[in-house]
């Protein structure tokens, strides 16, 4: 019974999908706001937004990894 997935696995397919959302409007909109935040200067809130990229980015690679692992 090889194919059957251990608790570890069906918590980062939860967390991964749960995530969504948050993640995504960060991999698209972090970006723009950052900019636009910096050259307002507005610098706390452009970290911020990066750091709101780099929440959608882990969620990337971690829906990525889950889903080579599901094939």
């Amino acid at each position: 019974m090889g194919d059957e997935w251990d608790r570890g696995q069906w918590v980062r397919v939860l967390l991964v999908f749960g995530l969504s959302p948050l993640a995504l409007t960060g991999l698209v909109g972090a970006p723009v706001l950052a900019v636009l935040a910096i050259a307002g200067g507005q610098l706390l809130l452009g970290i911020l937004c990066v750091a709101w990229f780099s929440i959608g980015w882990v969620w990337y690679q971690s829906f990525r990894t889950v889903v080579r692992s599901v094939r």
